[in-house]
């Protein structure tokens, strides 16, 4: 999926749409400055009850990584999901923050 990325003051967000995944097929893996997030959805196990079947729904895996700047605080990262969006927070380190704050 596309991303959406921005910076603020004090953090950096990845945002990406997926809607309808379940938060327990989504992983976000950190190593060495590089942020994974992927998708490997489950296979649903839909007894066969009906006569017919015809299934549009479907979730392809996924891999999206992302090289993160030095400037964060890793212990300190957050992911939410609401409506579809995936949202990860990196917040900077404290004295990134200070620096840039007596810059202006």
């Amino acid at each position: 999926p596309l991303a959406n990325i921005f910076e603020t003051e004090t953090t950096h967000v990845i945002e990406l749409a997926i809607p309808g995944v379940k938060k327990e097929d989504v992983t976000i893996d950190l190593h060495e400055n590089k942020l994974t997030i992927a998708l490997a959805p489950k296979e649903d196990s839909i007894e066969k009850t009906n006569l017919k079947e015809r299934r549009e729904f479907n979730y392809t895996k996924f891999s999206r990584a992302f090289n993160l700047p030095k400037n964060i605080d890793f212990d300190k990262i957050e992911a939410s999901n609401e409506n579809g969006i995936l949202k990860v927070t990196i917040p900077k380190k404290e004295e990134e923050i200070k620096k840039n704050r007596t810059k202006k």
